[in-house]
């Protein structure tokens, strides 16, 4: 076996740290299952291990985060919203393991992680080609591999996209592959009929260019997108559910209708996670559905004035950091990858929310605990400036 396959499936070399990382990864592409359960073992693992413990010090801002969770779950609990207070829950012990993942991340850990989203989605692209097989006589058929949801399952494969277009920009490993992945990602992307996924890996690229100063890069991109975008108009049926975009634009007029009505009754502190559908049955008619489908509306419905405050102030305060790194690391990509991303989500989710989930709220605080890779590169630098 070539000496880099064995360095490559060997753990000698890797702290245990790294190792729950790893395993966070692959179990995204899996399973949500597993990667619940994984996310609670590590969270478990680092509220236990004194060591771990310490390892957060530096990362002072992490109890707004926890206060977030705290608000959210009483008013979830003093409401009866139990499936809201379960997802405080889940938030905590994502949290903690984005957390954990931020002390942990050095830049040969991150560019690993990365790299396993490429690895992993492959399988994920033959399930979704198998199951689109086996549902090929329902026209409509929407596939979801073992996402639980279409949307969620569009989301991992755009952000895999994402982190391939970072490879090929920061000349990354072999180019061809991150090429070759990137297609084979859009293979479930087409299947799982998501529309407005397109998007958001339009919006990403194009702001990845951008940040890395790919201006001639980025202009070829704009003329290739443009062109698809003509293609499509005078061939609409290529994409997926495009003609169901009117009444799909009608279902989240209601949402949003009802969700402005609903943010009067608890402008406060609303009522935890997914308060439209712990309250959507009690008004009629009203679209059954998870949440307020825009990332305006739904942290007011759900957390009220008063729990929005606190996770603007959480992001804030991380994206200060990130920022802040971004302006003393000038070859650095991690940080354009991560404020990509950032763009690329915030434009999708103002039709829909989909890092409301396991998986893919999981792969982004791997994606974000990038900053602490920056960080470590930072205090290396002045360390040695300090020396010299």
């Amino acid at each position: 076996m070539p000496e880099k396959l064995k360095k490559l499936f060997t753990f000698k070399d890797f702290g245990q740290g790294e190792i729950l990382i790893y395993a966070l990864v692959v179990s995204i592409f899996i399973h949500y299952v597993l990667a619940a359960a994984l996310l609670i073992i590590i969270a478990f693992a680092v509220l236990i291990n004194g060591k771990y413990r310490r390892m957060l010090k530096n990362l002072k801002y992490r109890f707004v985060g926890y206060a977030f969770c705290l608000l959210t779950a009483l008013v979830a609990a003093i409401n009866n919203n139990w499936i809201g207070l379960l997802c405080s829950f889940g938030a905590f012990v994502i949290f903690i393991t984005g957390h954990f993942a931020h002390s942990v991340m050095t830049t040969k850990v991150y560019e690993t992680c990365l790299n396993l989203c490429c690895v992993c989605s492959y399988f994920v692209s033959v399930y979704a080609v198998i199951e689109r097989i086996c549902f090929w006589k329902i026209p409509t058929y929407r596939c979801f591999g073992l996402f639980f949801n279409p949307n969620y399952l569009a989301t991992v494969m755009a952000t895999v996209i994402i982190i391939c277009a970072y490879k090929v920009i920061a000349r990354q490993g072999n180019q061809l592959f991150y090429y070759i992945t990137a297609a084979v990602c859009v293979l479930p992307l087409y299947f799982s009929g998501s529309m407005f996924i397109w998007i958001e890996v339009f919006i990403a690229v194009a702001v990845l260019l951008s940040l890395t100063n790919k201006h001639n890069v980025l202009s070829i991109f704009l003329i290739v997108v443009s062109f698809c975008c003509a293609i499509i108009y005078f061939a609409p049926d290529i994409i997926p559910r495009f003609s169901e975009s009117s009444e799909t634009l009608q279902n989240r007029l209601r949402i949003w209708e009802l969700s402005i009505e609903a943010v009067k009754l608890n402008p406060i502190f609303g009522k935890g996670f997914l308060t439209y559908y712990h309250m959507f049955r009690d008004f009629s008619p009203a679209y059954p559905t998870t949440h307020a489908h825009n990332i305006l509306l739904e942290p007011v419905l759900s957390f009220g004035i008063a729990g929005t405050l606190t996770l603007v102030a959480f992001l804030a305060l991380y994206y200060r950091r990130l920022l802040y790194c971004k302006s003393y690391l000038s070859r650095s990509h991690i940080s354009a990858l991560v404020l990509a991303l950032t763009a690329g989500v915030m434009v999708h989710s103002l039709v829909d929310m989909t890092m409301l989930w396991i998986q893919t709220a999981a792969l982004y605080a791997i994606i974000m605990a990038g900053v602490g890779a920056d960080e470590k590169n930072l205090n290396e630098i002045r360390a040695q400036q300090n020396n010299n």
